[in-house]
């Protein structure tokens, strides 16, 4: 596949600046900000080849997650590359939890389990640190506030026309990963963020009506 030219990062933009300084968005700017919205899709990890974002690119992806809802503020979120290096031992733990949570599992899914550590070119742990019995901010919300990152983190990437998507699973929870990527008893690794380019179109999202999700509370 052709490389893919790489955008700039830096635009001086008025418009944008008028939205950080409290302004609406307007024109043409306010289009291109409900059409990125609309139209992002999740593409699966095996369907992800490179390029993967610059460190630019990737350093805008982690900014847009710090920009995440944050009551307290706790900043509850922690993000760790994968890098290319690590990426067998990342196979090598996958393998492991496969064997000894599925036992009958057969050689063949043990090493399909394995090559889904190689799959995309950036790989995006994504932890949550949670505070217990907080006066004021419940653990829902901390969750929340990880969730509400990720998806800004998905918005950036479809922004800069890379496809990614969000996976975790029952393995996400089993001892030896959570041990391999949290640094304390507080902190959870919740799931992984694959970026990278889309090898083919994503799937069409099936329609969602307002009405089915969407109406006057009458309590």
């Amino acid at each position: 596949m052709a490389a893919k030219a790489q955008k700039p990062v830096n635009d001086d933009n008025a418009e944008l600046s008028a939205l950080i300084n409290g302004e609406p968005l307007t024109g043409t700017a306010r289009e291109a900000f409900f059409e990125t919205l609309f139209s992002r899709r999740s593409v699966a990890p095996k369907r992800l080849g490179a390029p993967g974002p610059s460190q630019d690119e990737l350093e805008l992806i982690i900014a847009a997650g710090l920009t995440a809802p944050d009551h307290g503020p706790l900043r509850p979120w922690r993000f760790l590359r994968v890098p290319d290096e690590r990426r067998a031992h990342l196979a090598n733990l996958f393998a492991e939890e496969k064997r000894l949570y599925q036992p009958e599992a057969t050689e063949a899914e043990v090493e399909a389990e394995r090559a889904r550590a190689f799959n995309a070119p950036t790989l995006i742990a994504l932890l949550v640190d949670i505070t217990e019995n907080h006066p004021k901010v419940p653990v829902h919300e901390q969750y929340i506030s990880l969730g509400a990152a990720a998806a800004n983190m998905l918005l950036a990437c479809h922004a800069m026309g890379y496809g990614a998507m969000m996976t975790s699973g029952r393995k996400i929870d089993t001892p030896t990963l959570q041990q391999a990527f949290c640094k304390k008893p507080s902190e959870r690794l919740i799931g992984f963020l694959s970026i990278g380019t889309a090898m083919r179109p994503p799937k069409t999202r099936v329609p969602v009506t307002r009405e089915d999700h969407f109406e006057d509370w009458t309590g």
